[in-house]
Order: C-alpha cells, then sequence, then structure tokens
C-alpha cells in the first residue's frame, strides 16, 4: 500500500491515529516527527500493533462498511439498541 503522508507529530506514527501506521503501511515523505514507523523499526511496529490488536482485535480492520457488512448491521437490527 501506499504512503497517506501523514504529520503525526507526537505518536511517533505508532498509534492508530497515524493514518500509515493504521493502514500498515510505512511512512515515507510524510511530514511527521519523531517517526518511527519505518521499515528499520520493524519490532517496534509490529509490538506496537500487537499490544492494540490485543485491546483491540478488529482494529486494524477496513472501517469501509461492505454491503454485507451493512446487510448484516441491517439484519441485526442496527448498530443501536434501546
Amino acid at each position: 500500500g501506499d504512503c497517506r503522508r501523514c504529520k503525526c507529530k507526537k505518536s511517533k506514527c505508532l498509534k492508530l491515529y497515524c493514518e500509515c501506521f493504521a493502514a500498515k503501511v510505512f511512512c515515507s515523505g510524510c511530514q511527521c516527527e519523531q517517526c518511527l514507523n519505518t521499515p528499520d523499526n520493524l519490532d517496534l511496529i509490529l509490538e506496537a500493533r500487537k499490544q492494540i490488536e490485543g485491546r483491540n482485535p478488529e482494529a486494524f480492520q477496513s472501517k469501509i462498511l461492505t454491503p454485507v457488512a451493512v446487510a448484516a448491521q441491517a439484519a441485526s437490527g442496527g448498530r443501536h439498541k434501546k
């Protein structure tokens, strides 16, 4: 995948709000500061992903709902429970 050209300042690009990290791509040509999301830091990146996935197994899943996911959500009564 292609780099998302993030502008992270304090996360070192190892948090989900870094678009590159969330998309599982290395930063390249970004305007980020103190970046650790590079091939040289693969061990750190994998450890960060593992910790995030431990808290939220679906953290790196696509945020785009597919037609199948939309249909499943509708069939289960939507996302809001009363």
